[in-house]
């Protein structure tokens, strides 16, 4: 497979990210230059999706959807007042990113054996590539397109919990501005993908540098055990009690902030409030982050 332009590459990650990955020919147009929307149609990252049916004009100062249908030879919409409007068949042609085609690419570039068929967690928003070397270290890769969406978060969560607790995963992320919170669990590892491009190289590479240096030392020396009743975070190891162990496994599994009521509720613990249980614990002002108003999160 040709190596293919890293504009239009970081192009159609822009498409992925959209809530159905597609747009309409118009839009599309509007976006990205004509070289990058030639380059996008050249690549087969583009697929043909169905046509819209309808059309949102503004009307008496509402936002209102027309029925489009042939009329006169072209495509039009009835509107009281103004009669039949014509609307360019450029606004009513749609094309979808074809995913297969886009994580090929991304595999191809990151070093994987062209026979390699990614195997889909999530429907259309996470995938598992396979094993990648990343300079001198074999890695589990994961693709998540939407993460921010709840239930692609379970997703990805859930698979990484059944499968990585030994074997740290890499997760490329097509968002790219997570939270400074987010996580994933235990020793598994989460970048923006919009990270890892050489956008100085004309052609699409990635950096397997910074890839590995993610996957690398720190995994060894951070990170909690099985049963999280240790964390090895920045060269100190903390012990936990089983009930404090149990709300670390719920926080960290859960990967996003919650409110401290929701956490104590699903801990074995009687305590309502976090500080009651982990007063005095040396992990309290080191991992734990809150924004004030009672919902926290772990940084580790």
């Amino acid at each position: 497979m040709a190596s293919l332009p890293t504009d239009v590459f970081v192009a159609a990650c822009l498409l992925v990210e959209t809530p159905s990955a597609s747009v309409t020919m118009q839009t599309l147009n509007g976006l990205f230059s004509s070289d990058i929307c030639a380059g996008l149609g050249k690549s087969g990252l583009l697929a043909d999706a169905p046509h819209l049916q309808d059309v949102e004009v503004e009307y008496e100062g509402e936002l209102r959807s027309y029925p489009v249908e042939r009329h006169d030879g072209s495509w039009r919409y009835f509107q009281q007042g103004s009669g039949w409007v014509q609307v360019p068949s450029e606004s009513l042609k749609v094309c979808r990113i074809d995913f297969q085609g886009y994580l090929k690419v991304m595999m191809v570039a990151l070093g994987f054996e062209g026979r390699i068929v990614p195997e889909e967690i999530a429907e259309n928003k996470v995938w598992y590539l396979g094993q990648a070397w990343l300079e001198s270290r074999k890695t589990h890769v994961f693709y998540v397109r939407r993460i921010k969406d709840e239930t692609t978060l379970e997703s990805l969560n859930h698979v990484l919990v059944d499968r990585h607790k030994s074997e740290p995963a890499l997760v490329l992320a097509s968002s790219k501005d997570l939270p400074v919170y987010f996580q994933v669990p235990g020793q598994n590892r989460i970048v923006p993908l919009n990270d890892t491009i050489n956008l100085q190289s004309e052609k699409l590479t990635f950096k397997t540098d910074y890839l590995a240096s993610k996957m690398g030392g720190s995994v060894s020396v951070s990170g909690f055990s099985q049963g999280y009743r240790t964390l090895h975070s920045n060269g100190v190891e903390y012990t936990f009690s089983k009930k404090k162990a149990s709300v670390l496994e719920f926080m960290d599994q859960a990967g996003k902030p919650m409110h401290q009521e929701e956490i104590m509720s699903k801990s074995d613990s009687k305590q309502d409030r976090l500080i009651s249980l982990f007063r005095g614990d040396p992990a309290w002002k080191t991992i734990f982050k809150t924004d004030g108003n009672g919902v926290y999160w772990l940084e580790y």
